[in-house]
């Protein structure tokens, strides 16, 4: 049997588990450790992020990454978030730039249309995508208001 760099299955000597598509570095925590998950491993993210807190993680924490690479558990790379809500927001920040869709408390207030015609409508529609004209607007029907300098 070969051992070590010669085994097949070496991932550079960092024991790692997958979840679906994910990859995630494991450390060793011992049998009682608080949060073990396979035999006497922890994932290493979440040792480090209980470190970075200085505190035990509370059960509806989160811990994901700033560059989303679960490979680098660095402090610096680790970020906590309170619930799943916080954390869509957070990547749909990230992912989308300032495409800000609505968060799950954020009030949904009338604005005015773009065109110019003063119809009032609320800014984000159900899927919660922000809107700038009125739904089913005929651009033909608007009213042009030419600005001169």
């Amino acid at each position: 049997m070969n051992k070590g760099e010669e085994n097949v299955m070496w991932k550079g000597g960092q024991p790692i588990h997958r979840v679906g598509k994910k990859t995630y570095k494991l450390t060793i925590v011992g049998y009682d450790h608080h949060l073990c998950i396979i035999n006497t491993y922890a994932y290493l993210h979440r040792v480090n992020a209980e470190i970075k807190l200085g505190r035990k993680l509370l059960p509806n924490e989160i811990v994901t990454f700033k560059d989303k690479d679960t490979m680098n558990c660095d402090l610096d790379n680790l970020i906590i978030v309170g619930s799943k809500h916080e954390l869509y927001a957070l990547h749909r920040k990230v992912d989308r730039g300032e495409n800000h869709l609505r968060n799950p408390n954020e009030k949904n207030e009338m604005v005015k249309c773009a065109c110019g015609c003063f119809t009032e409508f609320l800014k984000y529609d159900k899927q919660g995508r922000p809107r700038k004209y009125v739904s089913g607007h005929n651009m033909s029907n608007a009213k042009v208001i030419k600005i001169y300098d």
